[in-house]
């Protein structure tokens, strides 16, 4: 093992110089899984265990909570040597030259509602189009939790209102690791009378 990086007593993921990946769940860990060939993956990072990023001579590789993404390169010609996450929305990764490389990912947005009326007792269906939704953590409708909330993709969340105590234009918000949605005209949901 090269490297290893625990969020919690319940998960940990180790890699190894032949490009496996090892994932531990809080009694015993798996099987070597190959994630990248038979490449030295040399440093990985998890701030949780719905979110790794290793790294193999000048690529990274990003897990979701169920699977390793392919190969992305990072820092063309330059051997990868350390990755560290504190979070899923910014990693900073050192090279073997001491070049620094960070990334920060990007925010969730709304850009539609559909539909963006219902009444006030709640229960309605309604799809949330934008960007960067994938690991939506929740979804409120006028500061309440919205309930039957399903991430379809990375643009398409489904969810259900809850009930409000009046009628008007409010907001809704989605939350994943990388931050809360801005309120836009794309974001605003009527309760109607």
């Amino acid at each position: 093992m090269d490297s290893v990086s625990c969020p919690n007593d319940d998960f940990c993921v180790a890699v190894d110089n032949g490009g496996d990946a090892f994932t531990y769940n809080g009694s015993s860990w798996s099987s070597p899984s190959d994630i990248d060939g038979t490449l030295h993956l040399s440093s990985v990072s998890c701030p949780s265990a719905s979110f790794c990023v290793a790294l193999d001579f000048s690529d990274a590789l990003i897990y979701n909570g169920s699977s390793w993404s392919s190969p992305a390169e990072i820092d063309e010609g330059n051997g990868l040597d350390s990755v560290s996450c504190p979070s899923a929305s910014f990693c900073a990764a050192v090279d073997e030259f001491g070049n620094a490389l960070t990334y920060t990912a990007a925010g969730p947005t709304i850009t539609a509602v559909s539909p963006d009326t219902g009444p006030t007792t709640g229960g309605t269906a309604i799809t949330i189009t934008g960007t960067n939704l994938t690991g939506a953590t929740s979804v409120v409708v006028a500061g309440d939790a919205a309930t039957d909330v399903t991430v379809v993709s990375s643009t398409k969340i489904t969810a259900t209102t809850p009930a409000y105590s009046s009628a008007g234009l409010h907001y809704v918000r989605v939350t994943t690791p990388s931050g809360e949605s801005a309120d836009s005209t794309g974001s605003e949901f009527t309760y109607t009378a």
